[in-house]
């Protein structure tokens, strides 16, 4: 995610760093991902009847801490996501899409310009985000977007790879090989660009 990207490679200021988070990265996403299994088995101990998709609304019934627990936990997260997100996508649009297709002009201000740019950006991206609720987010549901978004960013990761471990990697064969996978993932979809309908198929 855009986000992860920002804080891991984007914010580091040496070589170290850069080197520290390509081993730091995975592996805090490693340890978030270990207490799944844990949840899962309890879930199927109490009651095996229950999805474990709904394991969690569950517990907030039965115990009204752990309902407050969820909001605030969720309420930090979905509120630090959003602002990182929003940061991430604002400095990537300014640099690779804004300053590319217009220059900007020798002017003494020329920071200052940069950086209300950059807020009205930030503005921008998180209206860009409602309206894609609106549209979009009341018709599909957040898991089906949440697995499409991360099939698609690990369209990404060969070249991520290859950028940290293969010093012979060029920008054409990352465009050649992320123009194949995206294909590839359309295909897999089996769903039209223009449609509707959600993807129900994944590779």
């Amino acid at each position: 995610m855009p986000h992860l990207f920002h804080i891991s490679f984007s914010e580091s200021l040496s070589r170290h760093t850069l080197l520290q988070a390509s081993w730091t990265l995975p592996l805090f996403l490693l340890l978030m991902a270990l207490p799944v299994p844990l949840i899962w088995w309890a879930a199927q101990s109490v009651n095996p009847d229950i999805p474990i998709a709904a394991y969690a609304a569950y517990l907030m019934t039965e115990h009204w801490w752990v309902g407050a627990l969820a909001f605030i936990g969720g309420l930090a997260a979905a509120s630090g996501t959003m602002i990182m997100i929003a940061l991430a996508l604002s400095g990537m649009v300014l640099n690779h899409i804004v300053l590319v297709a217009r220059p900007p002009e020798a002017r003494s201000d020329l920071y200052g310009w940069l950086l209300w740019l950059r807020r009205g950006l930030v503005v921008a991206v998180i209206i860009g985000g409602w309206v894609f609720y609106q549209w979009v987010g009341r018709h599909h549901g957040l898991i089906g977007l949440g697995l499409a978004a991360f099939v698609g960013m690990a369209q990404c990761l060969p070249g991520m790879l290859a950028l940290l471990y293969w010093p012979g990697a060029n920008r054409k064969g990352m465009v050649i090989g992320l123009i194949a996978g995206v294909g590839v993932w359309l295909w897999g979809c089996g769903c039209r660009l223009c449609s509707r309908s959600p993807c129900r198929r994944y590779p």
